[in-house]
């Protein structure tokens, strides 16, 4: 269910979506796949929403 959502935002930011939604979507990818244990795909992801981060519904800035 996670991957079909993840995977449909991904379309719909892919067809017109601001670098604030990018990012957000870069961290919740990464945050998806360090649930499933991929963290060599999830680390880059991670490591680029980081400067910008502002998915505080996520987890908070201090907690990652």
């Amino acid at each position: 269910m996670v991957k079909k959502n993840i995977d449909r935002a991904k379309s719909l930011v892919d067809s017109g979506g601001d670098w604030d939604r990018r990012n957000r979507l870069k961290a919740y990818q990464g945050l998806y796949l360090l649930t499933i244990r991929s963290y060599n795909l999830a680390a880059p992801l991670l490591l680029d929403s980081l400067s910008t981060f502002t998915s505080y519904e996520l987890c908070s800035y201090s907690a990652l």
